[in-house]
Parts: structure tokens; C-alpha cells; sequence
């Protein structure tokens, strides 16, 4: 879309909570293969999205990474890859093998499906109602 956006993820793993708060995010365009551009990252969950940056989107039927490997087939869902990933929000839930869950490897590291995540957006020139 072109717009900047806010963009936070909540993780939670048992009792143990963390999040990514990133001042910029946005996607661009199909023609363009949905390319991420983030940063402004913040939180306690690492910056494991910076790894994606500039990255387009592939899919299991449209792999446009840069690697040999198709890595949405392999790891399970469409993500910003590049070999592969830091962290892949659309993996198998409750998978903790071959590396195929949900991972937030600067958080949890890549062998730790996480249960729990949340993702939110914001448009950077959102202003709360005064009242």
C-alpha cells in the first residue's frame, strides 16, 4: 500500500511474554510481491523482523526468495523469506520439529513453536480521540 503503519506482535510462550514494536511497516504492492519494509524496531522480543526487510513474499504456489530451497513449502506458510527466516509467524502451530512452527528465534529460538502471537497495526498518523 505504500503507507507507513505501526506495527507491533505480542508473543506469549506459558508465562512468558514479549513484544516487537516497529515504528515504520509497511507492504508494497502485488507487482511489487507484497515486499516488506520495516524498522524502528523497539520491545523485548529481539529484532527478529529486521532479518525480513526488503524482502517480497512467497507463497507455496509463488516462491519469489532468493534460495534454491522453497521455503514456504518447506517451513508451512507465505512469509518475507530470505534463508529462510528469523522469524515465521505463519508456521504450524504446536509444530517444535524441523524448525516448521511458529519462531521468533531472537525470542524463543527456532526449535520453540510459539503459541501465542498477536499482531497489530496502527497507521502512523493515528491520533487518539481527545475527549
Amino acid at each position: 500500500s505504500g503507507q507507513r503503519d505501526r506495527y507491533q506482535i505480542d508473543l506469549q510462550s506459558g508465562n512468558d511474554t514479549a513484544y516487537a514494536h516497529y515504528a515504520n511497516f509497511s507492504v508494497d504492492s502485488e507487482e511489487r510481491h507484497y515486499t516488506l519494509t520495516v524498522s524502528g524496531y523497539t520491545g523485548t522480543a529481539g529484532d527478529s523482523m529486521r532479518y525480513h526487510n526488503g524482502r517480497p513474499f512467497s507463497t507455496w504456489d509463488k516462491d519469489v526468495d532468493p534460495l534454491d530451497t522453497h521455503c514456504a513449502k518447506d517451513y508451512k506458510g507465505g512469509w518475507w523469506y530470505r534463508n529462510c527466516y528469523k522469524t515465521n509467524l505463519n508456521g504450524l502451530y504446536g509444530i517444535n520439529s524441523n524448525n516448521q512452527g511458529v519462531v521468533w528465534i531472537d525470542w524463543k529460538g527456532k526449535d520453540s513453536s510459539i503459541p501465542f502471537t498477536e499482531m497489530k497495526f496502527r497507521p502512523s498518523r493515528f491520533s487518539p480521540a481527545v475527549q
